[in-house]
């Protein structure tokens, strides 16, 4: 992470998936849910770009992740469930509570462009809302890889111009979701059809422009 900050490419504790020719990033804490997110976009044909170091760049016209590893770290009930719909899957010990999935046939090997960025949840009903600018920022910041160590003044200033940069350029969202397997499926069909939310989140940002 902080190599990568040193070469302006911050560092977010999210997964990514690419998902309509665009990149999906979910961010949050440790068991939060990023990679069971991604695993179920899988399920359907997406493919992943990048599980819990999600590195971001903007060179160029627009605001891009780089692809990371081809594999998905899954605590044992979602490699169960999944199992349980498409058969046995590859799987190794990376942790003491994650288990590794390869997904080479479903992996993105190079940078996808980022369309939205989604702050995960948990509550007992489903609901997308789009975070104003400044806490769109503060979210991002409080789950990068930096967060901890930017004692220095100057490159903290940097890391906030850097979040804030992103969150003005990138749809930011905050989706509550019960922590149910058995309803991945229609959220996950939800997200994949979701407009009207970014069409909010847009004339949200044009309003405070």
């Amino acid at each position: 992470g902080v190599a990568m900050f040193q070469r302006g490419h911050p560092v977010f504790h999210a997964s990514v998936v690419r998902s309509g020719g665009q990149g999906i990033a979910f961010l949050g804490d440790s068991g939060a849910g990023k990679s069971t997110m991604a695993m179920a976009f899988c399920r359907v044909g997406d493919s992943v770009v990048a599980d819990d170091h999600a590195v971001v760049t903007t060179e160029g016209h627009g605001v891009a992740v780089l692809s990371g590893f081809p594999q998905l770290r899954l605590r044992e009930d979602a490699l169960l469930h999944l199992e349980e719909e498409e058969g046995p899957v590859s799987r190794f010990h990376v942790s003491e509570e994650k288990l590794g999935w390869t997904v080479p046939e479903r992996f993105e090997s190079r940078p996808v462009p980022l369309d939205r960025i989604y702050v995960l949840a948990d509550e007992k009903e489903i609901s997308i809302t789009p975070l104003p600018l400044e806490e769109a920022a503060v979210a991002l910041a409080q789950h990068s890889f930096l967060s901890s160590l930017l004692i220095r003044p100057d490159l903290a200033a940097r890391h906030r111009q850097l979040c804030r940069m992103l969150a003005a350029r990138v749809c930011v969202l905050r989706l509550a979701r019960p922590r149910v397997l058995e309803g991945l499926s229609d959220l996950i069909q939800r997200l994949r059809n979701h407009t009207d939310e970014i069409n909010l989140h847009e004339q949200a940002a044009a309003t405070s422009a």
